[in-house]
């Protein structure tokens, strides 16, 4: 898994980043929600997903129903 986290990290630096970094405007899917997103710039939101991982190390990754996952987190904008 430490694999995968360095390459999402390696593709972030390189990809991912705002359309609109002054942040200058609200997105017009969010307009009729003003002001309360005045300011708001994105979301965070997480999921679980089903993992494989060996023999030794599954209880590092069980989750609170005894699922083993891994859980993700990502920020997100309206673009």
């Amino acid at each position: 898994m430490t694999e995968m986290a360095e390459l999402f990290t390696r593709f972030a630096d390189k990809i991912i980043g705002p359309l609109d970094p002054t942040y200058s405007s609200v997105h017009e899917d969010l307009r009729e929600f003003e002001p309360y997103f005045d300011g708001c710039i994105g979301a965070l939101d997480g999921t679980h997903i089903d993992v494989i991982v060996n023999k030794g190390r599954k209880e590092d990754y069980r989750n609170r129903h005894g699922d083993i996952t891994i859980n993700v987190l990502a920020i997100v904008d309206m673009a």
